[in-house]
């Protein structure tokens, strides 16, 4: 009888140790995420199969993660590498579902969401909550890369201080800038953090937006305007992102709007492509303020 209590003894106490030591393995390959709701979450220590549903593909590269999947929702980028990346729709859970995640990132307002979460751990994001340099720290947190994601956006912002420092060289400093898409029957107005390469010309190298565009931007980011008003808002230089790069072959071009437009007037019309510029990760980030630098300084 003691010798069966013994043996009884010695299989709780293994069967313990054995659980003690699946626990610390497994706490050892997750991590706790807060998200930007306060919400604390158990993500895998380091993502191997991350589905990105944003616009966020460059800050993940940056970082040195390759995801499985990506949305197709944006445009490719001659700045990024798709190798090995599948193209998505945000919509097709099924095909998300396919690439065997182990961690998927949405946009708050993705209606598919919790569907993801049937499939893998999901973190989510409001673009409105955070700037771009702040996001790539968050990314930077989510893999477990923190720290490296803070020395590269140090890096990023030095390396725009030296190239706006050449722009100025060229073009004085209180110059402003208005960066536009122009659309048959509207214009669109972006202001400083949403793409399109204000990131750079505003917060890297310093220009401003005219006074009335910046009071006029909402927190969006961004102000739908008809083409009678956008000589209102805009400044010494325009810059319009098109699909091609080239000068958009609307009517606009050649109304009495237009000509009469400050920056057409001088030749400060600037067009590039919006494929590249749309994005706002730290790699295309520098390679968009390459392109300006040489852009500006012959301008």
């Amino acid at each position: 009888m003691k010798k069966m209590i013994w043996l009884i003894s010695l299989l709780i106490l293994l069967l313990v140790a054995c659980g003690q030591k699946e626990n610390k393995e497994q706490a050892a390959n997750t991590r706790t995420y807060t998200t930007e709701t306060s919400e604390k979450i158990t993500i895998p220590a380091k993502p191997k199969r991350v589905v990105v549903l944003t616009a966020q593909l460059g800050n993940f590269k940056k970082l040195d993660v390759t995801p499985v999947g990506m949305t197709d929702v944006y445009p490719e980028s001659a700045f990024l590498d798709e190798e090995g990346v599948e193209r998505v729709s945000p919509k097709n859970v099924e095909a998300i579902a396919k690439l065997k995640p182990d961690l998927i990132i949405a946009y708050s307002q993705n209606e598919q969401t919790e569907k993801y979460k049937k499939i893998a751990k999901t973190i989510t994001f409001t673009t409105s909550k955070h700037s771009f340099k702040e996001m790539h720290i968050e990314i930077g947190k989510i893999l477990g890369k923190e720290a490296l994601a803070k020395k590269q956006i140090q890096e990023m912002d030095q390396q725009l201080k030296k190239d706006g420092e050449e722009v100025k060289a060229k073009i004085d400093a209180d110059k402003t800038f208005s960066i536009m898409d122009i659309q048959p029957k509207q214009v669109y107005l972006f202001g400083t953090d949403f793409g399109r390469g204000g990131e750079v010309i505003y917060q890297g190298y310093g220009f401003s937006l005219p006074k009335k565009a910046e009071k006029a931007l909402p927190k969006e980011g961004y102000l739908g305007i008809s083409l009678e008003e956008m000589n209102q808002y805009t400044g010494d230089y325009l810059l319009v992102p098109t699909k091609d790069g080239k000068a958009p072959n609307l009517d606009i071009t050649s109304s009495g709007v237009w000509k009469k437009n400050k920056a057409v007037k001088q030749g400060h019309v600037l067009y590039y492509s919006i494929n590249e510029f749309i994005y706002a990760d730290p790699i295309s980030i520098e390679k968009q303020s390459a392109a300006f630098k040489k852009m500006l300084i012959k301008s």
